[in-house]
């Protein structure tokens, strides 16, 4: 057993969850920009790491890709699933520290799906809300438990505050 609040097996199935979350939205992304594959290559490489793939170079490089690919595209639905990639790449170098900072990396990933989704749909929270009810029903125990170990995070009074907080809650 290890000491490391967030393990290595705990980045492999928060990065799984993660991935299974934006991949989710990910056509929102394509249908804008059909020819830029960097978003779908970031998750691509947490899917390799999460089934027991090294943590390498090669991740780093699909995440700072996926920003770019945000920052290249004008359509605010595009830039937030983008962005959502990135934060899955993120996943697979989450620090282990006790600190509620943490818990918005872990939540990132879920919360930018669901911010894209309720966009595209014109701002409809509902649309956002069962996002994030279908990212807590899909998220494994591991995920829920790494949840548990982090001090709760400070939510700003946002939309994505509000959504980060039914996704902690959710979780717990």
């Amino acid at each position: 057993m290890s000491d490391e609040l967030i393990t290595m097996i705990d980045r492999r199935r928060l990065g799984l969850w993660a991935v299974g979350c934006v991949e989710r939205v990910l056509p929102l992304f394509e249908s804008v920009a059909p020819g830029d594959s960097r978003p779908r290559e970031a998750l691509d490489c947490i899917r390799i790491f999460g089934n027991g793939g090294d943590r390498t170079k090669q991740i780093r490089t699909a995440a700072w890709a996926a920003n770019a690919a945000a920052r290249e595209v004008s359509d605010p639905v595009a830039v937030l699933v983008a962005r959502a990639a990135l934060y899955v790449a993120g996943t697979a170098y989450i620090h282990s520290l006790e600190s509620p900072h943490q818990v918005s990396h872990v939540l990132g990933p879920a919360v930018a799906a669901a911010q894209a989704r309720e966009l595209e749909a014109g701002g409809d929270e509902r649309v956002g809300d069962a996002e994030v009810r279908w990212a807590i029903e899909h998220a494994p125990v591991e995920v829920r438990g790494i949840v548990r170990r982090l001090p709760a995070g400070k939510f700003p009074k946002t939309r994505q505050g509000t959504l980060r907080r039914q996704l902690a809650e959710g979780l717990l």
